[in-house]
């Protein structure tokens, strides 16, 4: 996690996850290639690079901390090789962001809200 004026208590959560899916499970044709992250994983941490570049420039009145995540969109396959329903996968979704949110390197961690550029 990247930190712009860590000594500020009031702070804001910039997210995003750089991972790309191995499978594309939701086409019908190709669901054994993988899926091109440039506009998935890629996107979202270009947008946050940009703002850390604007703020090392910048005064702003907040802390803001930055993250990206990884294990992101990984997903599973059955088998048999059909898909699992997204809603029964928690050991193979969202790793990267479970990890952090279950060990915080901060002590207390809590912004006043945040962001996720997915």
């Amino acid at each position: 996690m990247g930190r712009y004026k860590p000594e500020l208590e009031e702070r804001i959560l910039l997210a995003a996850h750089w991972d790309t899916r191995p499978y594309a499970d939701r086409d019908s044709v190709n669901k054994d290639k993988a899926i091109d992250g440039a506009n998935d994983g890629a996107s979202g941490v270009g947008v946050l690079l940009e703002i850390a570049r604007i703020l090392s420039q910048n005064d702003a009145p907040i802390g803001v901390d930055i993250i990206f995540f990884d294990a992101e969109d990984y997903g599973a396959i059955s088998n048999d090789g059909s898909f699992f329903d997204v809603q029964s996968m928690n050991d193979t979704w969202c790793l990267g962001s479970q990890y952090w949110a279950k060990n915080m390197p901060i002590k207390n961690y809590k912004p006043k809200y945040g962001i996720l550029l997915d």
